[in-house]
């Protein structure tokens, strides 16, 4: 039993070793970067925006306070995310999950021509999809809110819910 709890753990740590080479994080850097993930995680962050401000215009809110609040937005994600601090760490997330091999396959796919048509279109289509998505919900939104109250409600009552 101790052997091949020993053989097990040996061929763990050479699985590993041989996953995340040397240079793991610099190749995870150069996907990244082939990828265009800062590019993605702003207009990740500021998708997440545009359906509120969408149902703010719908509720009667005009074009330049919908302006002026995706700007806002804007601002406050060049303010506060720094991709200078944030590249090594989701670097190290790829050099984790993906082998030496496949970040070099995959880097070299987005340098291709089909990659770079990738990593130029398939964000807006994502965002247009999740805007879309998202829409639907934030019309529901109301729904969403009175369930979630009448559970606390419900809770008050019986004299369960706990918290300051």
């Amino acid at each position: 039993m101790k052997t091949r709890f020993i053989t097990c753990l040996a061929s763990l740590v050479a699985a590993t070793i041989c996953f995340a080479g040397p240079d793991s994080e610099k190749l995870a850097g150069e996907l990244l970067d082939a990828s265009n993930v800062k590019t993605s995680l702003e207009e990740g962050f500021l998708g997440s925006i545009r359906p509120g401000l969408e149902q703010m215009k719908a509720n009667g809110g005009d074009d330049a306070l919908v302006k002026e609040m995706m700007d806002v937005a804007k601002k406050f994600y060049d303010d506060n995310f720094h991709w200078a601090l944030a590249k090594p760490q989701i670097a190290k997330a790829y050099a984790a999950e993906l082998s030496d091999e496949d970040m070099k396959a995959i880097t070299a796919f987005y340098l291709s021509p089909a990659g770079k048509i990738a990593t130029t279109k398939l964000p807006l289509i994502t965002r247009k999809g999740t805007d879309a998505a998202m829409a639907g919900l934030q019309a529901k939104m109301q729904e969403l809110q009175n369930a979630m109250i009448a559970v606390v409600k419900k809770r008050m009552d019986a004299g369960t819910l706990k918290g300051k």
